[in-house]
């Protein structure tokens, strides 16, 4: 059965020899489909239609992509601007009766196997349709911090919690890049912020406490440990960080 979308294409070297090199991966494709069509035309090669959604849910992708071929070289990303065939691309691409929800759902599978280009594409999609997604702007965060990006990652956290302050993913992710660059005040405060939002989530309250200890304010950090203590008493991690709190500031892991 073709139940999975394609999100990309492979190519192979055609040897000397008259054999195929290895296939490796090349252009993502702008809207990840199944039971496409492809067609080349002179340098160009064109994806036709096909469909898009979970089975039963399944939606017709009435877009055409087109990318071009360039001898020793990998398909070109998209149509660039001004070229011909421009206005066209952008009308099919407008076209393609996909809504935010279906590119969110496309974005988590995505991000769980590692493909943060489609990733990026989805979530840009989710929020042109619905600019007010904030979790859009959370999975985007995720991917760029991925892929090394961590100012961008930053920058879509901070839309995201502008959108809605109490957002516990944006918050608890914001608390995470601060410790990892050893801005120990500031993740005090996004810590702590995310654990007012959702006051019985363990991650916060550890992380509070850890960021605490960084912070020399050993106090704090033993009342966030023994918390959470009380609710796994059988906890060796904890034990452990309560422990280290007693003792004084010690280095201790982010997450």
């Amino acid at each position: 059965q073709n139940t999975i979308a394609l999100s990309g294409t492979d190519r192979a070297d055609l040897l000397a020899d008259g054999t195929i090199g290895p296939w490796v991966s090349d252009t993502p494709l702008n809207i990840p489909r199944r039971a496409a069509g492809a067609v080349g035309v002179g340098n160009a090669i064109y994806i036709l239609g096909g469909m898009n959604g979970p089975i039963g849910q399944a939606a017709p992708v009435n877009a055409v992509e087109v990318a071009y071929r360039v001898s020793g070289r990998a398909l070109g990303r998209e149509v660039e601007a001004g070229d011909p065939d421009e206005a066209s691309y952008k009308e099919w691409k407008s076209a393609a009766p996909l809504d935010a929800q279906t590119y969110m759902s496309q974005a988590l599978d995505r991000l769980s196997s590692g493909d943060f280009r489609v990733v990026l594409f989805d979530t840009g999609e989710a929020i042109r349709i619905d600019p007010g997604n904030y979790q859009a702007y959370n999975i985007r965060a995720d991917a760029l911090y991925r892929i090394g990006d961590t100012s961008g990652s930053i920058n879509a956290l901070k839309a995201s919690l502008e959108i809605k302050e109490n957002n516990f993913d944006a918050l608890m992710g914001m608390g995470n890049i601060q410790f990892n660059q050893s801005n120990f005040p500031e993740a005090v405060r996004y810590f702590g912020k995310a654990a007012e939002a959702m006051p019985d989530s363990q991650p916060a309250h550890e992380q509070l406490g850890k960021a605490y200890l960084q912070t020399g304010n050993r106090e704090a950090a033993e009342k966030e440990f023994e918390r959470l203590l009380d609710r796994t008493p059988d906890s060796p991690s904890i034990q452990k960080l309560l422990e280290l709190s007693r003792q004084g500031p010690e280095k201790t892991s982010g997450n």
